[in-house]
């Protein structure tokens, strides 16, 4: 029953798209998988965009839908609709719906936006996350010793990230020093610029250990300066989704920067 469920969710998106695509806002696709009033509400947004001078609009949809009840005849999903050419000002758009099941199936006879402000697939956070700290746990293997040949690199990060790093290996391998000290992140998403792409902000405690060593000598260098008690810095990574994982393709951040960790009100909501 919950896969006719989600098949009748992603037949109304499918539908809801074909409806904005259209010349003439032909609702009969909606007809066939919502009740009169989400349709007629639908087809009134369409109309106050066609009124705005925005015409026909090709959309491409990700729905990850959970259930969070389920009857014979009635049931709830809770989903972030990622939404290419979004009508908000963000990609995902969080979304609960009511259906209910007739001699059409499945049908849509309520669709509420619990909060404006973005959200992003439950899934697609805990994943970019998880590689995001991907990087800082490969991090210690391919910087000690430096090794920008090493399959971990390409496993990480992508461009631009991923050139700017080769080249601090290839100066670190040619130096015989090693980057040492994994922070302690505590990451958010912030940002989803579309299915493959989002923005991951993190405060992070300062591994007191961190900075430049020789290998021969083990000594601390004094390019990086030392971390002092309590240190927290924060950063910013542009996530990318490439081959399967999530990839590092940005970093930008500020050391030694008052932060607090994850959650915070920047973060957006899991759906």
């Amino acid at each position: 029953m919950e896969e006719d469920l989600l098949a009748a969710w992603n037949a109304f998106w499918a539908a809801w798209s074909a409806v904005r695509a259209s010349k003439d806002l032909d609702p009969a696709p909606l007809q066939r998988v919502a009740d009169p009033d989400v349709v007629e509400g639908v087809v009134a947004l369409f109309e106050r965009q066609r009124e705005s001078g925005l015409g026909p609009v090709e959309t491409d949809v990700v729905t990850s839908a959970r259930v969070t009840d389920l009857g014979s005849d009635k049931a709830t999903i809770e989903d972030c609709v990622l939404l290419s050419l979004s009508f908000t000002d963000t990609v995902g758009v969080w979304y609960q719906a009511d259906l209910a099941n007739g001699a059409q199936g499945w049908v849509v006879v309520s669709l509420f936006i619990p909060s404006g402000g973005g959200c992003v697939p439950e899934q697609m956070a805990e994943a970019a996350i998880a590689g995001y700290d991907a990087y800082y746990d490969a991090r210690e293997t391919f910087w000690d010793p430096p090794d920008p040949d090493h399959p971990l690199v390409d496993a990480v990060l992508s461009e631009p990230q991923q050139g700017f790093i080769v080249g601090l290996l290839e100066e670190h391998e040619a130096r015989r020093v090693a980057l040492r000290g994994r922070p302690e992140t505590h990451a958010e998403v912030i940002e989803v610029r579309s299915p493959t792409e989002l923005v991951v902000f993190s405060c992070m405690e300062a591994d007191p250990d961190y900075g430049l060593y020789d290998l021969d000598t083990g000594e601390r260098l004094t390019d990086e300066p030392s971390v002092r008690e309590g240190q927290r810095d924060l950063e910013s990574a542009v996530m990318v989704f490439e081959g399967g994982l999530w990839k590092v393709a940005d970093l930008q951040g500020q050391v030694d920067f008052a932060c607090e960790f994850a959650p915070t009100e920047r973060g957006l909501p899991s759906v």
